[in-house]
Parts: C-alpha cells; sequence; structure tokens
C-alpha cells in the first residue's frame, strides 16, 4: 500500500487511511483527514524489501517529531499508532460488527454491537472471549440469525468458479 513511498518529509496516506477505514475503524468512523496524515508520518520508515521477502525499519526515513492523532499528541511511530487505534471505542465497535455480521447476520443492532465490543476492549482483543460471547449468546441462536449463512446454490458456484481461475464468457 505504498508504505515504501513514505518518508520523513514526503509522507503518503495511503496506508494510514487503509488501516484506518478497512482495518480498523470504518469510514469516517472516529477519525478526522489530519488524524489520517499524522498516522502517515507515524508510518514513516516502515519498508518491506521485495527482494528478500522482509520487512525493515529505515529510521532515517522515519519523522521523529510530534504527531497528533486522535487529540493526543507524540513522537509517535507506527506500533503507537496501533496503540492509539485500539484505545479508540469506535475500533472495538468495527471490529465487533465485522465479526458478527460474518457469523451471524448484516446490520446487527446496537446493543449486540456493543456488548461485543466490550468484551474486546476489556479482553485486550483477545478474539476467544469475544467469539464465546458471541457464539453463546441468545441472539447468535435467534430467529433472525438461523439459516442466514447458508449459501445459495449460486453462491456455492461463482465461489467454485472463482476459486478455479475460470474468467467469464463474452
Amino acid at each position: 500500500l505504498d508504505n515504501n513511498k513514505n518518508a520523513k518529509g514526503k509522507p503518503n496516506e495511503n496506508l494510514a487511511r487503509e488501516i484506518l477505514e478497512l482495518f480498523s475503524m470504518g469510514v469516517d468512523n472516529g477519525y478526522t483527514e489530519k488524524d489520517i496524515i499524522e498516522a502517515a508520518r507515524a508510518l514513516t520508515g516502515y519498508n518491506y524489501d521485495h527482494a528478500t521477502g522482509t520487512y525493515r525499519f529505515l529510521y532515517n526515513q522515519h519523522d521523529t517529531t510530534n504527531k497528533t492523532i486522535f487529540g493526543k499528541t507524540g513522537p509517535w511511530t507506527g506500533d503507537d499508532l496501533v496503540r492509539l487505534i485500539l484505545e479508540k471505542p469506535e475500533t472495538s465497535q468495527f471490529i465487533a460488527r465485522k465479526l458478527w455480521e460474518f457469523f451471524a447476520y448484516p446490520d446487527p443492532d446496537k446493543a449486540t454491537v456493543d456488548g461485543l465490543a466490550v468484551v474486546l476492549a476489556d479482553r485486550q482483543y483477545a478474539l476467544e472471549p469475544m467469539l464465546k460471547t458471541l457464539f453463546l449468546s441468545e441472539e447468535f441462536y435467534s430467529k433472525r440469525s438461523m439459516g442466514n449463512q447458508i449459501k445459495s446454490p449460486v453462491e456455492l458456484m461463482v465461489g467454485l468458479l472463482r476459486d478455479l481461475g475460470t474468467k467469464p464468457s463474452e
């Protein structure tokens, strides 16, 4: 996600934006454009060597100056960015919602998501306690949930064709 091009003085926002939007908090959910810019600065110097397939941290390319992310200021690094993201309640809610939707049904009610989010945050994002709570909840066995994740024959065929790498004919 272009983080190899993310260096001190020339931050590239692509990875920071993807981390916040797709993987941790959701689109426009608890962060600002300024947070993305500052998160990109925290990720400067984190690199991947394609030739060797290894991760590298290039200190001379890392911006060591103070950054303000979610209203907190410090000389944040990528590790600090992850910690700051995990401290935000929007993160546990986003992940809880995604897991519920994967295992049960889309668009769960707020109380269901909030309950799972509390377990995630309280247990420092350990998935086992949250999944146990999810799978043992009454809502998981409710009428609304039953039979929701069964694939139709069309979904099964499309998945099979994708797995086989077939291309649609014109």
